[in-house]
């Protein structure tokens, strides 16, 4: 338990002055607890049984300095003073008990703020590879779930742990000097607990675990439903999504039981303990006041101190049930932290303002897992600069892997990329990407205005970003928009056509104005007279910049300086498209499928 806490404390440390005030805060709230115990002995003694002068030397002490010098010098109204003493205590206890509740919870709401920037920014330096391995909805997990169980420990467990723990320790001075003797009987019985509470907490912490990873489920079934829906609907998946998603929250429903039967088993349980003590107390302190061994005011005081023991107990029992699911959080939200981005790990420190554009690859081998094959195989190949390149194959012969390995989205497994003779990893690789621009099949647009997605957030004059809409031919029909470059395009630019989508893609390229661009399957959502218009404006991008394109559909490959043939990750053709044709190989083969009216093998 104690290296779980430390865990959570690491957490506070920016945060020191405000934990101090909520430390001494709740030591007060401690203090105040014990002194409701102390001063039942002088309301019993001294004025309900008027007996202040039977009190034994053993038991004077905190009667007379709280009480007695105040009674013997006739200066002070008890009747009068202890009511509004036993006021002041309450008084005192409630005002600290909100000074250190505003105090963690403004910590805990400052913690996870840190927490999910730092996640958030985290998430942003990680590799594709990562998000390749990663589940969408374990990552949203993560970042709500996680640290809405991470913000109830700092603010609450926490908390709970420090008070109740202090507010024991009171107690347990008060009854060790009322009456040691009763004390250790009663102690005697309390480490059986120990055993208990700790299974609890092992078994919440197993089940927390669960919990969380179950949310994580949900999150990818509804991110699912919500992105695939017309797929699902298409094709009646209803029914097959429903079972899915029903044994999912299932399976969460059962860890959630699970774990409410461990906290209604162990509250009880200590409830039960409790009340076997204090009937055990109970019949040995009459036997001691009847012996004259002890006063009833001493006894009043000792049992209060028990009894007031009781809530600490149980909350400590419920504060580490809660505290075991706040650290199964953040050991998951830890394990996000240590995740290495292998990329920018062996990023070098070579800055380039502006590349010539001369690409080579040399010896490239790549597969994505230990275990898997190769996706490329000893891949050699040298483009000029501003050379034009396409890159034609079957389904999952290595097109997009090949491009991929440009940008560093992926590093090869053997071999390596250069750059105008510099290997990619000496490279910056922020300097790296800012030579390079891509236009996707997979058109990415965020909910931001069309100006803001076009300059990618930069503040960039108006006027250069007019200029890059005409190139990319989306100029007129934004200017028919009724907010213009103001509009919002929405939730990945669904207010907007495949081809006006598109557009705006390749305008993004168009003001960045790099000299190298890649085009994978940029053309191959659209109709024919969306492809027309974009082809116009990827002629315009394409002028005196390294290309390289990656195409299904060959009609838009003809005019490339080269054509390369990828088969099973490998290249096996090389050539224009009329050497190509004559070979009457892989390339011809898929020609004549696409047109077999051009050609006959």
């Amino acid at each position: 338990m104690f290296k779980d806490i430390k865990k959570l404390f690491s957490l506070l440390k920016p945060y020191k002055r405000k934990v101090f005030i909520a430390f001494f805060s709740m030591i007060m709230v401690a203090f105040f607890t014990m002194l409701i115990s102390v001063i039942i002995q002088p309301i019993m003694d001294v004025l309900f049984l008027k007996n202040s002068s039977s009190v034994n030397k053993t038991g004077s002490f905190l009667v007379k300095k709280f009480v007695e010098e105040l009674v013997h010098s006739g200066k002070v109204d008890l009747v009068k003073v202890l009511p509004i003493a036993l006021a002041l205590i309450f008084l005192g206890k409630a005002f600290f008990s909100f000074l250190s509740n505003y105090q963690m919870n403004s910590i805990g709401l400052h913690v996870i703020k840190d927490l999910r920037d730092k996640l958030y920014v985290h998430l942003l330096r990680q590799s594709i590879r990562f998000f390749s391995r990663k589940r969408t909805g374990d990552i949203i997990s993560n970042i709500t779930n996680d640290l809405d169980k991470v913000q109830n420990s700092v603010t609450t467990t926490v908390s709970e742990l420090i008070v109740e723990s202090f507010t024991l320790l009171g107690l347990l001075f008060v009854i060790f000097y009322q009456d040691w003797h009763l004390a250790l009987i009663t102690f005697v019985i309390i480490p059986i607990t120990i055993i208990p509470v700790k299974f609890f907490a092992r078994v919440a912490k197993k089940e927390g675990h669960k919990i969380q990873s179950s949310v994580g489920d949900i999150s990818s079934s509804l991110f699912e439903l919500i992105h695939g829906i017309r797929i699902i609907k298409t094709y009646n998946m209803e029914e097959f999504e429903k079972k899915k998603f029903l044994k999912t929250s299932e399976d969460n429903l059962k860890s959630n039981i699970r774990l409410v039967i461990i906290k209604a088993t162990s509250s009880p349980f200590m409830e039960f303990f409790g009340g076997v003590v204090a009937a055990i107390i109970l019949a040995i302190g009459t036997s001691k006041i009847h012996a004259g061994k002890i006063t009833p005011g001493q006894f009043m005081s000792f049992f209060t101190a028990l009894f007031l023991m009781y809530p600490p107990i149980k909350k400590l029992s419920r504060a580490n049930t809660s505290l075991q699911q706040g650290i199964a959080g953040l050991e998951r939200i830890e394990s996000i932290l240590k995740e290495k981005n292998e990329i920018e790990k062996f990023s070098g420190k070579k800055k380039i303002v502006r590349a010539k554009g001369e690409i080579e690859y040399k010896n490239v081998y790549f597969r994505y897992d230990e275990g898997n094959g190769h996706v490329l195989k000893n891949i050699n190949l040298k483009i000029k600069p501003g050379e034009k390149i396409a890159i034609v194959g079957l389904s999952g012969s290595g097109k997009t892997t090949l491009v991929n390995l440009i940008p560093r989205f992926f590093d090869p497994t053997e071999g390596s990329v250069f750059l105008d003779g510099e290997d990619l990893k000496e490279i910056d690789i922020i300097s790296l990407r800012n030579n390079i621009g891509m236009v996707t099949q997979d058109i990415v647009l965020f909910n931001d205005t069309i100006y803001n997605n076009i300059t990618c957030g930069e503040k960039v004059d108006m006027e250069k970003v007019i200029n890059a809409a005409k190139f990319a031919r989306a100029h007129e029909f934004i200017e028919a928009l009724p907010e213009k470059y103001n509009t919002e395009v929405g939730e990945r630019g669904q207010f907007l056509s495949n081809g006006e989508r598109q557009r705006l893609s390749i305008a993004r390229v168009f003001l960045k104005n790099p000299p190298i661009i890649i085009l994978d399957e940029a053309t191959s959502s659209l109709d024919s007279e969306s492809e027309a218009i974009i082809q116009k404006a990827l002629e315009n991008l394409m002028k005196e910049r390294t290309t390289l394109i990656v195409a299904h559909r060959l009609s838009t490959v003809i005019n490339a300086d080269r054509i390369i043939v990828l088969s099973k990750g490998e290249i096996v053709e090389t050539g224009t498209h009329s050497e190509l044709l004559k070979k009457k190989s892989l390339y011809a083969h898929l020609y004549s499928l696409q047109f077999p009216e051009r050609i006959q093998l």
